[in-house]
């Protein structure tokens, strides 16, 4: 089993930030996309993750390498963030209705790590829910934008629960897809 970990943004693609503590997305994502990696890795997966570092790594050339490394799974990292600062919660996003198991087993399982739900939304325009080659799931974790959530996202601990979500998401769906 081979599956693919993308910690959004990185570089100068900095994603959102906290509005009270002012961290960045690419910070938090890759640290729960390391933390995601250390879990599968301990449970005997192969991960190939698309950055390992604060580096700047456009759509066309993640998209490449992973066409060549041709995982199992691929699930992109990500924290929300809106205009609208009540807006709180865990969620995640599939293009292709064949993919919705994985995205929901995901979801499922964030739904245990303390946080509101913002939602399942398919037919989602993300350039990594666009390949058909694998199964693939954007997971946006709460929003930076509220305060309450932030202060989720800030915790170590809350980030290793959303780690170990993912991780469990990821094991469900593949069970049931037997």
């Amino acid at each position: 089993m081979t599956i693919a970990v993308d910690a959004g943004h990185g570089g100068s693609n900095t994603g959102a930030s906290g509005k009270q503590s002012g961290r960045l997305e690419k910070e938090l994502t890759l640290d729960v996309a390391n933390r995601l990696q250390s879990l599968l890795r301990r449970k005997g997966v192969r991960v190939v993750m698309t950055r390992s570092g604060d580096t700047l790594i456009g759509p066309t050339a993640r998209i490449l390498a992973m066409r060549q490394a041709l995982p199992n799974l691929l699930v992109s990292i990500h924290f929300n963030s809106s205009a609208n600062a009540a807006v709180r919660g865990v969620s995640t996003y599939y293009k292709h209705v064949g993919f919705r198991p994985l995205s929901q087993a995901i979801l499922l399982e964030l739904r245990k790590t303390g946080t509101a739900e913002f939602g399942n939304v398919g037919h989602f325009n993300f350039f990594f829910n666009t390949p058909t080659d694998y199964p693939n799931a954007l997971v946006e974790g709460p929003f930076l934008s509220n305060v309450t959530d932030e202060n989720l996202i800030l915790d170590d601990r809350f980030r290793q629960r959303m780690a170990k979500a993912i991780r469990r998401g990821l094991k469900r769906f593949v069970k049931d897809s037997r």
